[in-house]
């Protein structure tokens, strides 16, 4: 039912795309298991490239500050590399990613975005 309510919430045209990150900020837990999949990070990196500056800051700080519950360092610093990385496929230009992933290569220096499709 979850994934069936993140793509609704993704056609859904009377939302908009601030509307939708605040939505995925408030009700999904991004770093569960069982939320990870296709449609979450579809409804994610669209929302997110036609969303508004502070839209935006607000999901990378969230991105940034919220970890899985109990992940080793390594593990939580790659879930957050692998949702910047994928907005930045997206938005490529973004300051607000850009300076998330800062901390985050900083002691992986050899992690690089994939070049094909991300599921």
């Amino acid at each position: 039912m979850r994934r069936l309510a993140v793509y609704a919430m993704s056609l859904w045209p009377d939302k908009s795309p601030d509307e939708r990150l605040d939505w995925l900020l408030k009700g999904v837990d991004i770093y569960a298991q069982t939320e990870q999949h296709c449609e979450l990070y579809s409804l994610a990196t669209s929302a997110y490239s036609s969303a508004g500056v502070a839209a935006q800051q607000q999901f990378v700080e969230h991105i940034c500050s919220s970890q899985p519950t109990t992940a080793p360092e390594e593990q939580t610093i790659w879930a957050r590399y692998n949702w910047l990385t994928r907005l930045q496929r997206t938005t490529p230009d973004c300051k607000q990613i850009q300076a998330g992933l800062v901390p985050v290569k900083k002691p992986y220096p050899e992690w690089l975005v994939a070049k094909g499709p991300i599921n």
